[in-house]
């Protein structure tokens, strides 16, 4: 009664049919079947890009942005070379306008025009001008003018003053009288004293083909003489002693303006 059960044959091929049929029984422990398509797929997924970003890598930089750091060093190097020609500029100017006055204040007026010129030759304006009017004092009026105008486009005052005489002037440039006003104006309101009172005189008489008006001469001159031009002073002095300029007269500001004209004269004593 203990012997097995005979076993046909039918029965004991039955087993080894059902692995052949892929009918296994299934084994609750044993991991999940994965397909070919499953298996394929993170191969796929690396080959498109797309793998798990990690976020301590770092950021991709790209071709300009790696460059800009040599562009700025350049750009920061250029800056110091054009300081470092312009320090050296400056000095050789400097230089040539101190040689120049030298030779001015010993009458070497061909030594000194010489100087300016290579000062003026390398832009300054200052030099310009200096040349520019021992040029119209030589009567060679046109490149006065020429020295003058480069001056001019730089705004320094004293060449538009400059500038204003040769235009209002009999010579080789041709009389522009609205220039010269305009050339005067544009000096008084920079604080080139000789131009506010030559303005202000053109005011009161009607020169430069100015319409008179007292009003602007006498605003001129208080702009005068805040700027502590005692020629102003003196005018305006006048003015309020003799009751001229449309002005009333008034002895006190009289008074108030020759104290200032003391004071401004013992300072330059």
């Amino acid at each position: 009664n203990d012997a097995p059960a005979a076993v046909t044959l039918e029965e004991a091929a039955e087993p080894a049919a059902q692995d052949e049929a892929g009918e296994a029984p299934v084994q609750d422990d044993a991991p999940a079947a994965v397909t070919l398509e499953e298996a394929a797929e993170p191969a796929a997924q690396d080959e498109a890009g797309e793998a798990p970003v990690q976020d301590d890598a770092p950021a991709a930089v790209t071709l300009e942005e790696a460059a800009e750091p040599a562009a700025q060093d350049e750009a920061s190097e250029a800056v110091t070379q054009d300081a470092a020609s312009d320090a050296a500029r400056q000095e050789e100017v400097t230089e040539y306008l101190r040689k120049a006055q030298e030779a001015f204040d010993i009458a070497d007026v061909i030594g000194a025009m010489s100087l300016y010129r290579k000062a003026a030759e390398l832009g300054d304006a200052a030099a310009q001008t200096r040349l520019g009017y021992l040029l119209d004092q030589a009567e060679q009026n046109q490149e006065a003018a020429e020295w003058l105008e480069k001056a001019v486009a730089q705004g320094h005052g004293e060449a538009e003053f400059y500038l204003a005489k040769l235009y209002s002037a009999h010579g080789e440039l041709k009389q522009d009288f609205p220039r010269a006003a305009e050339l005067l104006e544009s000096a008084a309101r920079r604080g080139y004293t000789p131009a506010i009172r030559v303005l202000a005189k053109a005011y009161e008489t009607g020169d430069l083909e100015l319409i008179r008006n007292y009003d602007k001469a006498v605003a001129w001159l208080r702009a005068g003489v805040e700027a502590g031009d005692v020629s102003s002073m003196e005018r305006l002095r006048q003015a309020y002693r003799n009751g001229d300029l449309g002005l009333r007269i008034d002895t006190d500001k009289a008074r108030e303006l020759e104290s200032l004209i003391a004071q401004q004269r013992a300072q330059t004593e």
